[in-house]
């Protein structure tokens, strides 16, 4: 048991340590956690600090703005870094802190001390209006309940404004993540249908003209031309039109190899099917 709370305890402080940035003096090298930055300052009369975590320089209260840094993880294992686990998402403090350190930039004079004082108090300032309220009349010595008003308003707005902000920049997100999903989508099946149709059309195309191919031979040439002349007047009839008909009948767009192989027939026959008279073609047999 003790070592289980043990273990939890040097996890949780770890976590904790994680979240928290600090800073090195750039004049006396010194670590500081946020909240005593403005303290140490005000002895050291250090121009500037460092975060430790990025090495990134702050002047003046710009340090104030940087709540969040990068991990020991993502700093060390660079590019192998895969990011952070699903789920760890910063806490409801965590993101009412950065509104305490966001807010000063934009406080009215009035309150822009107590604004500035407040980022001093450590990370535990109250979320809640009525622990805030008594939290800042202890810790702040204000009895001023006007300028708590005032201060507690500013808070909500600078929280307002980081939200829409913090929407905006997820919904971008999202539409390049859907603009992404949807480039390496499968087609739909409709899609794949007509693709597929259209590959079968090709597939019938190839095949009938492969047949047709196989078709044109002098044997087949010479039984459409008797079949075409026996059905003509006399048996005979023009070369051109014999020929075209010849050509429809099997089904080729191949003229010259038509033109070729009836010459062979009317020239080369041995069986003297066909008598040609100047353009005439004759069956004899």
């Amino acid at each position: 048991y003790f070592f289980t709370l043990y273990t939890h305890t040097c996890c949780s402080f770890l976590t904790y340590l994680s979240i928290m940035v600090f800073f090195i003096c750039d004049k006396c090298n010194e670590t500081l956690k946020k909240s005593k930055v403005d303290a140490h300052a005000a002895k050291c009369y250090c121009e500037s600090v460092s975060c430790v975590d990025c090495s990134v320089r702050f002047y003046g209260d710009d340090y104030r703005l940087h709540t969040s840094c990068v991990t020991e993880a993502e700093r060390y294992e660079k590019s192998v870094y895969k990011g952070p686990k699903k789920g760890s998402k910063a806490t409801p403090q965590e993101l009412w802190m950065e509104v305490i350190y966001a807010a000063p930039p934009g406080a009215s004079a009035d309150i822009a001390k107590y604004m500035n004082d407040l980022t001093t108090l450590g990370e535990n300032v109250p979320r809640k209006e009525k622990q805030f309220r008594n939290f800042v009349a202890n810790s702040l010595k204000l009895r001023d309940t006007r300028v708590v008003e005032k201060i507690w308003k500013h808070l909500m707005s600078v929280k307002e404004a980081t939200s829409n902000a913090a929407q905006k920049t997820n919904n971008v997100n999202a539409s390049k993540i859907k603009e992404a999903d949807e480039l390496t989508q499968a087609p739909p099946v409709s899609a794949l249908e007509s693709m597929r149709k259209e590959e079968t059309k090709v597939c019938k195309v190839v095949t009938k003209e492969s047949s047709i191919d196989s078709n044109l031979n002098s044997k087949a040439v010479a039984k459409v031309m008797k079949k075409v002349l026996k059905k003509a007047p006399n048996s005979s009839m023009k070369v051109k039109d014999l020929r075209s008909q010849v050509q429809t009948r099997l089904g080729t767009d191949d003229k010259k190899a038509i033109k070729r192989l009836m010459e062979e027939q009317l020239q080369g026959s041995t069986k003297k099917k066909f008598k040609v008279e100047g353009k005439i073609v004759i069956l004899t047999a």
